[in-house]
């Protein structure tokens, strides 16, 4: 991605008298500073420990060696500079010239060798992706086999732990679990240690292998995405304990008290909802027996929104108490955009507009065709003075309720697909459920524990309630508006505007440059709020050396955030700068954080 300036021809406004920043939480003593910083330190230590678990259980993972024994061997290797500046040998999926609206795979897909596993242990399935389009989809997944040898299918037919696109053109590691048959009787059961969807072996495993390739660009065939160190390794007993504790936690969230959906299997009275299900079928579940579910069908040469929209009956509810809200969804077609969301109502029944005018737990494409489950917690008003909070307890954005709601009701349906009309997503099981004192002692831990982070020591941006019309910025605001913030008050903010007949990018901004200190680490922070759901909104940063010269490589285009689909109320993004000590890679993930994770170059002087 470029950035381009733009011209605006629209008047600065004038700063509104209040330009408060929008947090509640006072300054941070340097003792603070300190049990943060262990804090930050533990969780990197244990995604070190986690991606050395054990050793790789596939053979010839640098592709050197003789991959004879691999079910699908790397067919197109190339050369690529890796992250330490040496050359590696990648695998590469290169786009095919096609029709833009045609969806197609391209050759280069891999399947690794058969792998023997025990369904009693747990198993860490990892890759290194980069690609020069965001827009190519990126798959690693995996096939489970019998002690015959024949695959296993129903849930586990075509099961993939990453199938998303906006990859950056620099090395990533992406991961995904493969969890003990004594997990869950789900067979996705996600967890936050990794940055992929988590699964659980089918009971008759006895061999896995790793599957990967990329399918779906725009058909101008001058893209690829090339994949590099493949690995299956055994969890080792800590990272399973730790494992376990989550997998506890996760398991008592979601199986919270009565759902208070009416007839959520679709087969009861459903009298009570205010949008009943239009279009009922017969789909088979991941355990083979078949139940009732809600289809949300593409229309030919429609990319707007699907018949199926559902809006389940109301819910009274206390603002001072949590929510579970969650659903199950499947779909055929992995660019229909699958929204899971709610509405809130006042005790006359009027609808709760402003930030909770069009809210979502879940707006995005890239689902499995396999029932995946998806959750996002409605939290008690007294949460946070912002409308969205997110925890990790759950996978869906969480917010916070107004103060004067008195009831709700979970929505849900597709929309924007390619407009070919052969594609169809499956809802099953809405449910919303009251979170029980035991929970919301767990969940109240991880919302103190996202307060301490989301605080500093002061911000170096300078000008950054844009009030001084940002003058000392490299890229200065072209278009500040004053726009209205999540308690009402008014705030000065930029506008990136979508222009007409293009779709390229708009305006852009960069900060004053600051200095840093290779071995200290920085918290990027960023407040985003959008109309327009296909808008991709882009947060990251240049890094430069003494000499003021930008550093370029795996840092030559850097972002925290690149996707689409962001809510239409003010929401917190960030990403963590890590000191170079942290690891010999450029990205490094870590939980706290909603962003990409990056590791400052060891010849960093200043950012932006």
């Amino acid at each position: 991605t470029t950035t381009t300036t733009t011209t605006s021809t629209s008047t600065r406004p004038t700063a509104p008298a209040t330009l408060a920043p929008p947090t509640t939480w006072g300054p941070v003593t340097n003792g603070e500073l300190a049990a943060r910083l262990t804090t930050l330190e533990n969780r990197i230590s244990t995604v070190e420990n986690r991606q050395m678990l054990s050793d790789n259980l596939i053979l010839a993972p640098d592709f050197l060696s003789n991959t004879s024994s691999w079910l699908g061997a790397p067919n197109d290797l190339v050369t690529s500079q890796w992250i330490d500046g040496r050359v590696v040998v990648a695998q590469r999926s290169q786009e095919s010239v096609h029709a833009a609206n045609l969806s197609t795979c391209y050759p280069g897909w891999s399947y690794s060798n058969m792998v023997p596993v025990d369904t009693r242990k747990s198993y860490e399935f990892g890759i290194w992706i980069k690609s020069t389009s965001l827009g190519l989809s990126n798959y690693m997944g995996f096939h489970a086999y019998n002690a015959a040898g024949a695959r296993i299918l129903g849930a586990w037919d075509n099961p993939y732990f990453k199938a998303s696109r906006n990859d950056p053109n620099g090395w990533t590691y992406h991961s995904g679990y493969l969890l003990s048959t004594a997990t869950s009787t789900s067979p996705n059961f996600g967890i936050s240690l990794t940055d992929g969807t988590d699964w659980v072996m089918p009971g008759n495993t006895a061999s896995v292998t790793m599957r990967f390739g990329t399918c779906y660009g725009d058909g101008d065939g001058l893209d690829y995405t090339l994949y590099a160190y493949p690995s299956i390794r055994e969890l080792s007993p800590s990272t399973i304990s730790e494992l376990n504790s989550r997998v506890s936690d996760l398991a008592t969230t979601v199986t919270q008290g009565s759902n208070m959906v009416q007839a959520s299997n679709f087969a009861g009275n459903m009298g009570g909802w205010v949008q009943p299900p239009t279009d009922l079928v017969y789909v088979p579940w991941n355990d083979g027996r078949t139940v009732l579910a809600q289809r949300s069908k593409e229309v030919v040469n429609s990319t707007s929104c699907y018949p199926g929209w559902a809006l389940s009956n109301r819910i009274p509810i206390d603002p001072r108490i949590s929510y579970l809200f969650s659903l199950w969804i499947k779909t055929d077609g992995s660019l229909m955009n699958n929204y899971f969301g709610f509405l809130v109502y006042d005790a006359n029944g009027a609808r709760i507009l402003g930030d909770w005018g069009n809210p979502y737990f879940k707006g995005s494409q890239g689902d499995a065709n396999v029932w995946t489950y998806f959750s996002g917690y409605l939290l008690a008003n007294a949460t946070a003075n912002t409308s969205t909070f997110n925890v990790d307890a759950t996978n869906g954005v969480d917010w916070v309720l107004p103060a004067n709601a008195a009831y709700a009701l979970l929505r849900f349906g597709s929309c924007y697909d390619d407009g070919i009309g052969k594609n169809s997503t499956f809802f099953a099981y809405p449910n919303v459920q009251e979170v029980q004192p035991q929970t919301a002692a767990l969940l109240q831990s991880q919302i103190n524990s996202l307060l301490d982070f989301q605080t500093n020591q002061g911000n170096m941006v300078q000008d950054a309630n844009l009030g001084d019309a940002g003058l000392t910025w490299v890229m200065p605001p072209a278009d500040i508006v004053t726009v209205p913030w999540s308690d009402g008050r008014p705030i000065l903010a930029m506008r990136s505007k979508e222009v007409v007949n293009s779709t390229s990018c708009y305006a852009w901004a960069m900060t004053n440059s600051f200095s840093v200190d290779v071995s200290l680490t920085y918290e990027i922070g960023i407040w985003i709020k959008t109309d327009g759901a296909r808008m991709s909104n882009y947060f990251g940063f240049f890094a430069y050396d003494s000499n003021g010269r930008q550093i370029g490589g795996e840092w030559g285009n850097p972002y925290f955030k690149t996707s689409r689909s962001d809510p239409t109320e003010w929401t917190y993004y960030s990403g963590y700068l890590l000191p170079n000590s942290t690891s010999n890679r450029s990205v490094f993930d870590i939980t706290t954080t909603n962003g990409v994770d990056w590791v400052l170059p060891a010849n960093t002087a200043t950012v932006l």
